[in-house]
């Protein structure tokens, strides 16, 4: 698959792909589908058997909670890079969330067969996996914290520069992020009369611009203050210093 100059930009500032070796950053290229979504179409169902390993490489993508049967709810909000699918390629299980859409998206897909043949050929494969799922094992563990139940305003604080920084998963951050209030809301586990009062005072203070379905941060170093930055890990302080490439939609 031969890469346009924007993805290449992303790839790089990805933390996991860039770390890859030269060959197996080709190997997974050469494999790699692109596909073009539009808006609301499910990738992939929680249950589903684990067809490939996908990266998100253009619009936003959500994995969803079920809240009760026939009741979704969205649990975390990915924007590009981000990859998903790779558990089930570790141990065989299947999808453990549904994956859907939430604008026009571009993913990379990479075929299961393709990528057991990878493992089978190149072992080190494996241990690249399992830094991807310790990445975000991590990430995981850093935002539960907020059930110990910090100050409201501090768990939508962190929340926003965690999105801003694409969950911790890459090493750059980007200004804006295209997420509805009421999807922000579900990720907390908050409801909008709680969250949009917050968000009001935070864009009347100039710390952020609200239009519809994005969230633009305008003073990093407040919610940074807020959000108890400085006791973050250095990892995702990290991310938070350094804006992602400027993407144009082809």
């Amino acid at each position: 698959m031969k890469l346009e100059t924007d993805t290449s930009k992303l790839l790089a500032v990805d933390p996991w792909f860039s770390k890859l070796p030269p060959n197996l950053q080709y190997k997974l290229l050469a494999m790699a589908v692109k596909k073009q979504l539009p808006a609301g179409q499910s990738i992939v169902h929680r249950g589903q058997a684990n067809s490939g390993m996908y990266c998100l490489v253009e619009g936003v993508v959500l994995a969803m909670s079920e809240l009760e049967p026939g009741n979704e709810g969205v649990m975390a909000h990915f924007a590009p890079p981000a990859w998903f699918g790779e558990i089930g390629l570790v141990d065989g299980g299947p999808y453990t969330h549904t994956m859907k859409t939430d604008s026009p998206s571009t993913v990379m897909f990479f075929p299961r067969a393709h990528l057991l043949s990878l493992l089978n050929e190149d072992p080190s494969f494996l241990q690249h996996l399992a830094l991807l799922l310790t990445a975000k094992l991590r990430i995981s563990f850093f935002v539960l914290d907020e059930l110990v139940k910090p100050p409201t305003e501090q768990r939508v604080a962190r929340r926003l520069l965690i999105q801003a920084a694409g969950l911790g998963l890459r090493q750059a951050y980007q200004s804006h992020i295209d997420i509805h209030q009421e999807q922000l809301a579900q990720t907390l586990g908050m409801g909008r009369s709680t969250l949009n009062p917050i968000l009001r005072r935070w864009s009347d203070a100039k710390w952020i611009q609200l239009t519809y379905g994005r969230i633009t941060i305008l003073n990093l170093d407040e919610l940074k203050a807020l959000a108890g930055y400085e006791t973050w890990p250095e990892v995702y302080k990290d991310a938070l210093n350094t804006p992602l490439p400027t993407i144009t939609r082809g």
